[in-house]
């Protein structure tokens, strides 16, 4: 079964195809700036059914101008080159659309054994197209991370012993700490193998600065996921505890204006009513809480202190984020 890092790669292109241009400069004249890509149909994808089966094969343009038939390495595998030979030669048959094999890896001896030549005989050599840490930049601007955060990736998986990547690694950490969920989770994953050194180093007190910042992003990432948890719980506490004191309210009222129409208005405009503060309160609470115990851990206690004389669980938060930064910087 492919691992979470195949899966990633081999939609990271399909999803930004201008990657295709930008890490492998002989197709750049293939891909303009606003192509789009398609994936192929599952036919095209199994190209010779139950022997063969490509990672990722998608089409640019509309119509299409070039199909990509694109295979993850994070291994080498001799007997793939056979293989790419006939993906290219069975694809390009069916389809008649002009086909590249193009190789991903983040390994530096398997770009170098996919990079050679494949002679097939006289007159038939395959030269596969390769991204691999040669191709891939060890620098990145903070826009191009924001832009497409799986560039940041790529940089921080093929380089993680350089200084400049390891920069590119910290702030791709922190952009993943804003994404939604769905794309946080498997992100912050591939790059957690990134930070298993830096944190035996922090135990034997040998931790560069660069790295003690991305620990720290990364907690501040996981602890975003705690505060969702903490909000999603609040929220089912405030339900309750708001119908609770809708009900008592609503009999309350009810016993005032008469028990049949008292308690028919009144559990109405009380259960609204409580619900609404018991969400607000179980929320304000929960985010509050887990801000706090994030301060705890990562800042002197004099800050700490300082900090929970803020009531107010937005101004706190902006607060912590504050001084981590402050602290980081």
């Amino acid at each position: 079964m492919p691992s979470l890092l195949h899966e990633y790669l081999a939609q990271t292109f399909l999803r930004n195809p201008q990657l295709l241009g930008r890490l492998c400069p002989p197709l750049a004249a293939f891909v303009p700036a606003d192509a789009g890509a398609r994936e192929a149909n599952a036919s095209q994808r199994d190209i010779a059914p139950v022997t063969i089966h490509a990672d990722q094969v998608f089409d640019i343009g509309d119509p299409p101008s070039l199909r990509v038939i694109l295979e993850v390495q994070t291994e080498w595998d001799p007997a793939k080159r056979g293989a790419w030979a006939a993906y290219i030669a069975l694809s390009w048959r069916s389809s008649g659309i002009p086909t590249v094999l193009l190789a991903v890896t983040l390994d530096r001896e398997v770009e170098r054994q996919a990079r050679m030549p494949l002679f097939l005989g006289p007159g038939a050599i395959l030269q596969p197209l390769v991204i691999g840490p040669s191709a891939i930049p060890n620098h990145l601007d903070l826009a191009d991370i924001e832009a497409v955060p799986a560039l940041g990736l790529l940089v921080a998986l093929a380089h993680r012993r350089d200084a400049s990547a390891m920069k590119v690694r910290n702030e791709t950490l922190l952009t993943a700490a804003r994404l939604p969920r769905e794309e946080r989770i498997p992100l912050m994953r591939l790059l957690a193998p990134t930070l298993s050194a830096a944190m035996l180093r922090m135990e034997e007190g040998n931790m560069q600065d660069e790295e003690m910042d991305a620990l720290m992003i990364q907690f501040m990432a996981r602890t975003t996921d705690r505060i969702d948890e903490a909000e999603d719980r609040a929220l089912e506490r405030g339900i309750e505890v708001g119908r609770a004191a809708g009900i008592e309210q609503g009999i309350e009222r009810g016993i005032e204006q008469g028990i049949e129409r008292g308690i028919e208005r009144g559990i109405e405009r009380g259960i609204e009513r409580g619900i609404e503060q018991g969400i607000e309160v179980g929320k304000a609470d929960g985010s509050r809480a887990t801000t706090l115990a994030l301060a705890r851990r990562l800042l002197p206690e004099e800050v700490v202190s300082n900090l929970c004389e803020i009531s107010d669980s937005g101004e706190l938060e902006a607060a912590v984020t504050d001084a981590i930064r402050a602290r980081m910087h």
